[in-house]
């Protein structure tokens, strides 16, 4: 092998981890340079000195497509309900209360499928939840599958499964959800419309918003060294609601991974889960402490850069929901448990808007609940500072 060809084998395995964060061992090596070979056989070359010439000489665009081509080698297949407890899991103890809260008129269920490579994990999640809502699942479910590599999210798209994506699922399944083509199986339009797929780098994600109630982050993580593994890590935990739920792979669960969350085992499954704030309650002392003016709530959070509030209550103003303006009411009139709710609820459906979560703070703070407070107040800075500058 010569030297200048082993450079570039080198160059593209950093450039690969630069961009994506994955790393390849010494056993994928290999890989990498027969696909970096493949492409240079595509404009006949044939030769290793004449191939790194043309690896040397490549634009920007056609460098992001073989990195992209690379990323495939380091996180590998998947297939439809893979690890299958956690499908078990996700039916009958995560989503049997998130059911009965979307029964009770409150917002969709909102599923993150991080790193969702072809699509099987997505659509398996869409399936699962289909069996759960049945026709009411297209008001109730909201699925969002993300991955970096745009040919992967296009081939996720297209949803066309042969035979090895169904290995260990009953035939009953296929024959249910999906529908044979000439490319293979494709799964029922009431499922893909479940789905919507979005390219998102997860050492980037500036294009994250709102939170997730379950977040499935499967058989990528391992690929990340320690830095990059704790900078994912903050963002998964952030974006999760409370009460929410992450799934790892299992060689990826460990409980100093996330040390915020919670590590459940259930079954064969085991899985991370975010706390969720603590039924209000309140003593006749506190209650009478509650102030009863509106005016007594206006934000004013010292610790925010100048000018962050106004942009926060006029962002209000022109996304506000019902349940906030109730929520808000029942504050000012001493109906502490009735205000949380409808603040819960606002929070909910207006995942981008700081004051629930401000008024909700200032709600625990007041009755005693510290830790839901600072929880709150930490989610009302972060999205003040996420708010766009007022032109």
């Amino acid at each position: 092998m010569s030297s200048r060809w082993e450079a570039q084998i080198l160059r593209f395995t950093e450039l690969t981890r630069r961009h994506t964060g994955l790393s390849f061992d010494a056993t994928k090596r290999s890989a990498v340079a027969q696909t970096l070979f493949s492409h240079a056989r595509t404009l006949e070359i044939h030769e290793q000195e004449e191939a790194a010439h043309h690896l040397e000489s490549l634009q920007p665009d056609r460098v992001t497509l073989l990195v992209n081509q690379l990323a495939e080698l380091a996180v590998g297949e998947t297939y439809f309900f893979r690890h299958p407890s956690h499908f078990q899991a996700l039916s009958t103890s995560v989503f049997c209360e998130l059911k009965g809260r979307t029964q009770q008129s409150l917002p969709a269920v909102r599923v993150w499928s991080a790193a969702c490579s072809s699509g099987e994990e997505p659509y398996s999640v869409a399936i699962a939840l289909s069996r759960l809502y049945g026709d009411s699942a297209p008001k109730r479910v909201d699925i969002w599958a993300t991955d970096i590599r745009t040919e992967t999210l296009k081939n996720a798209e297209r949803a066309q499964y042969r035979d090895w994506s169904f290995r260990g699922v009953d035939e009953s399944v296929r024959l249910e959800f999906f529908e044979q083509s000439e490319g293979g199986w494709t799964p029922r339009k009431a499922i893909r419309r479940l789905v919507r797929f979005e390219q998102l780098n997860l050492l980037q994600p500036e294009g994250l918003r709102g939170r997730f109630d379950v977040i499935f982050c499967r058989n990528v993580l391992q690929y990340f060294n320690r830095t990059l593994f704790a900078n994912v890590a903050r963002t998964l935990e952030r974006a999760l609601a409370p009460g929410g739920a992450l799934f790892v792979a299992p060689c990826e669960v460990h409980p100093r991974l996330f040390p915020s969350l919670e590590l459940i085992n259930d079954g064969e499954a085991t899985y991370f889960q975010k706390s969720a704030p603590s039924p209000l309650t309140l003593s006749p002392k506190q209650r009478a402490a509650w102030p009863s003016a509106p005016c007594a709530l206006t934000p004013s959070f010292s610790d925010v850069r100048s000018g962050v509030a106004p942009r926060a209550a006029s962002y209000s103003l022109h996304h506000r929901a019902n349940e906030f303006i109730d929520g808000v009411t029942w504050l000012s009139e001493g109906e502490w448990v009735k205000a949380e709710r409808a603040l819960l609820i606002a929070a909910t459906r207006q995942p981008e808007s700081p004051l629930p979560p401000f008024f909700l703070a200032k709600l625990c703070r007041s009755v005693g609940r510290s830790a839901d407070a600072e929880t709150y107040a930490e989610r009302a800075r972060a999205l003040l500072c996420d708010l766009p500058e007022e032109t």
